[in-house]
């Protein structure tokens, strides 16, 4: 009985009410939200590539960037503080994967109507050419070591932490600009594979990190399947006496 308590108490000590509603609120405001007052689609519900720029345009920047009270007075310079109270960290990523034109076979009999083949993603299909404005990093491929970056089990199929990738601005303009120059220069194509949305908030009323990676992935199929991961962790540890047994 004692093992089973300590276990249970080392288990479950971490574990807090804070920690689900931190989630859900953070959930709720980037998957639940609609693209735009006339249409009910959200992140959960995307299906098609436009419909990921108006999010990505919309929800995204909106719910990422939150620079003025509700009586339009500044919350700070270069500084996001979402509902208020969560301290965006860093800077934001998007990151996609594409695979080649030419990566799948035609049939002898159509290759007068189709030119252009694009197969799943596998990382030996992995285009790696500069394409679009043919510079900066969000048109040039760069390594998984380059990036420090990690495979992603996704609903389709298993990505490498290599690709193109683009750090949005601290500013909620400059980030505007950004992904409007993105989709202006047809920075998804039918090589798209998958996007990653990758970005952290600190909560210091609670002393919880979010650490949230959005998922859209582009099937061979066309349309979009998205996914997410919102993982709440308590990394600043010892600021109460009971961190000290759990």
């Amino acid at each position: 009985i004692v093992f089973l308590v300590i276990l249970c108490t080392l288990t479950y000590g971490m574990m807090s009410s804070g920690m689900y509603y931190y989630t859900k609120v953070m959930s709720n405001l980037f998957l639940e939200t609609p693209l735009s007052e006339k249409e009910k689609t959200n992140f959960k519900t995307l299906s098609s590539m436009e419909d990921f720029w108006k999010f990505s345009q919309g929800p995204l920047l909106d719910g990422l960037y939150w620079d003025f009270w509700y009586n339009n007075k500044t919350l700070g310079e270069n500084r996001s503080l979402i509902y208020y109270e969560n301290l965006l960290l860093g800077i934001p990523r998007l990151r996609q994967l594409k695979v080649k034109n030419g990566s799948c076979q035609i049939l002898e009999d159509l290759k007068d109507e189709i030119k252009d083949c694009y197969d799943v993603y596998s990382v030996e299909n992995e285009d790696k050419s500069p394409f679009g404005l043919l510079n900066g990093t969000a048109w040039t491929y760069h390594t998984e070591k380059g990036l420090n970056g990690s495979w992603h089990n996704g609903l389709i199929s298993t990505y490498s932490g290599a690709g193109y990738y683009l750090d949005l601005s601290r500013a909620k303009v400059d980030a505007v600009a950004q992904i409007q120059l993105l989709k202006d220069n047809l920075w998804l194509d039918r090589g798209t594979r998958v996007v990653f949305i990758d970005f952290s908030v600190y909560n210091a009323n609670i002393n919880l990190f979010c650490i949230v990676r959005l998922v859209a992935e582009f099937p061979a199929t066309g349309g979009v399947i998205t996914s997410w991961q919102f993982q709440t962790v308590k990394l600043i540890r010892y600021l109460s006496v009971v961190d000290y047994f759990l």
